[in-house]
Parts: structure tokens; sequence; C-alpha cells
């Protein structure tokens, strides 16, 4: 039997979709309220699903820079980094070049080298 590999791709794209929208709501929460809990624990747990299920899916840029997102969000919720309107600005343009990155994957292009951005994380 064979494996209907578009079927997974199809759900994995509706899911980013859905994470990216979720994930740019609570960016805007925190342009007014840059210490809100809820939004930084959301963020955290987004970055983690979308890490995970891009790495699952063979995206590794898009699972790279999940994974950077996380670790950032991790470290925020547990004191050690502070999150200011500069870097905030700077997370909401790397979404916009997730999305993009999605957008083009979805419509069998190459995902997007995201090491620049990365490399601002680590």
């Amino acid at each position: 039997m064979a494996l209907d590999m578009q079927k997974y791709k199809d759900l994995y794209f509706q899911e980013a979709d859905s994470f990216l929208v979720q994930m740019r709501t609570e960016l805007d929460a925190l342009l007014t309220h840059t210490h809100e809990s809820a939004s930084i624990k959301i963020l955290h747990r987004m970055s983690h699903s979308m890490k995970s299920r891009s790495l699952v899916m063979g995206y590794e840029q898009l699972g790279l820079i999940g994974k950077a997102l996380e670790f950032y969000f991790r470290d925020i919720e547990e004191g050690t980094k502070v999150l200011n309107a500069h870097r905030l600005s700077y997370i909401k343009t790397i979404m916009k070049a997730i999305q993009s990155s999605v957008d083009d994957a979805r419509n069998g292009k190459p995902e997007h080298d995201m090491s620049s951005f990365i490399s601002e994380f680590t």
C-alpha cells in the first residue's frame, strides 16, 4: 500500500497557516503588552509545533527557524531573555519570511534559506 504524501503535505500546510495566523495574533497582542505571559507561552508552543512538523515533513529551514523561535520564547518565559519592541518588530519580519517560504513550498518551490534569521537567535 502506497503512502499518499500529498494528503500529509496538505495537512501540514493547513496547520502551518493556522500556526502562523495565531502567532501573528499573539505578536500583535505583545505590541501593547510586551510582558503578556499567556502570549509568550502560546508563541513558545506554536514555535515548537511548527519546528516539529516542519522537520517531520522534510522542511529543514522552516524547522530550524521554528526551533530558534521556540528556544527564544522559552528563554523569555524563564526570564533569561527580555522581549523589546525592536526584537518584536524583527520577529514580525521573520514571520513574513516564514509565510513566504511556506507558500512557496506549498507550490512546489524550495523553502527559503532562513540561516540569516536563525543566526540572530544563536
